[in-house]
């Protein structure tokens, strides 16, 4: 979900082709007692509506948690998720997500990328991650206030990653009073979370940021987050048992160099079914995750 001073947006999805909507509601009145009222505005199979007509996503397309982002004027734009997304994952553009029935538009093909891992709108523009290894066009990528210009900004020069470093979720933060953004790791090279720095014009690589020992490690990153004591947390897991012993969650507080693990679950890839972060109290909620909320010392 997304949460705007006057409305929702939902995203839905499944594991199949074109399997994957947009939904719009308008903000309840009552937070006690919610009544959601829900209008779609954009579907792979068929409800791209543009000002052309209609058209479909891309072959083999859906969503995950992070394909939807929300401009800070009322604009959207929409990232292809899915199999190996013939012909490459879209970013696709509205002017207005909040207008009776917006007109989306196809801004950008990533035409050698295997999908599109998560995109959001970070200072004045939109960014998107790419992945996978073995295609060209991974890692982190920026588009204008309009969703269209977009370039790549992470290096893929092969001494700095090159198209084996990339990500998942981006999460945007500023630390030791730099503008960052941090996402959880993909590439199971050893590393838990890496970090871009977006000040600047510049292109860089995508920096190692803290990683968890090994043998917990390695494999994906799942569900970064931060505490609302300012603690970094994140899901390290195999992620269909290519990688790492164990599923384990972790929590790191500042300066984010000693990582704490709350748990490892002696079971590969038990946690593969994961999304963002809900804190409520001393919990936090993720898939069908409980985790109690571990403070430090002076939290």
């Amino acid at each position: 979900m997304e949460w705007t001073a006057t409305h929702v947006y939902l995203v839905s999805s499944g594991n199949a082709d074109r399997l994957g909507q947009v939904w719009r509601s308008p903000k309840p009145a009552v937070p006690a007692a919610p009544v959601f009222e829900w209008t779609k505005i954009f579907d792979l199979t068929g409800g791209i509506t543009t000002p052309s007509g209609e058209m479909d996503g891309g072959v083999n397309s859906y969503f995950r948690e992070q394909s939807f982002a929300l401009g800070p004027d009322g604009s959207a734009c929409v990232l292809e998720y899915g199999a190996t997304i013939k012909g490459g994952p879209s970013v696709y553009y509205s002017p207005n997500a909040a207008s009776a029935s917006p007109l989306w538009t196809k801004r950008q093909t990533f035409t050698d990328s295997k999908h599109g891992h998560g995109i959001k709108y970070i200072n004045d523009g939109y960014w998107a991650m790419l992945g996978d290894a073995g295609f060209t066009n991974v890692g982190l990528w920026k588009g204008g206030q309009n969703g269209a210009g977009w370039q790549r900004r992470s290096v893929y020069e092969p001494a700095q990653g090159g198209n084996s470093l990339y990500g998942i979720n981006l999460l945007p933060c500023t630390i030791n009073g730099a503008q960052v953004i941090l996402t959880d790791n993909d590439t199971k090279r050893g590393h838990s979370i890496l970090m871009f720095p977006t000040q600047g014009a510049g292109n860089f690589p995508l920096i190692p940021f803290v990683n968890a020992p090994l043998p917990y490690g390695v494999g994906t990153v799942r569900s970064l987050a931060f505490t609302s004591e300012g603690n970094l947390f994140w899901v390290q897991t195999g992620e269909g048992g290519s990688a790492g012993p164990y599923d384990s969650m972790w929590l790191c507080p500042p300066p984010f160099r000693e990582p704490v693990m709350l748990e490892a679950i002696p079971a590969n890839n038990s946690l593969s079914t994961l999304g963002l972060v809900v804190e409520s109290g001393d919990y936090l909620f993720v898939g069908n995750q409980r985790i109690r909320k571990e403070k430090f010392l002076g939290q």
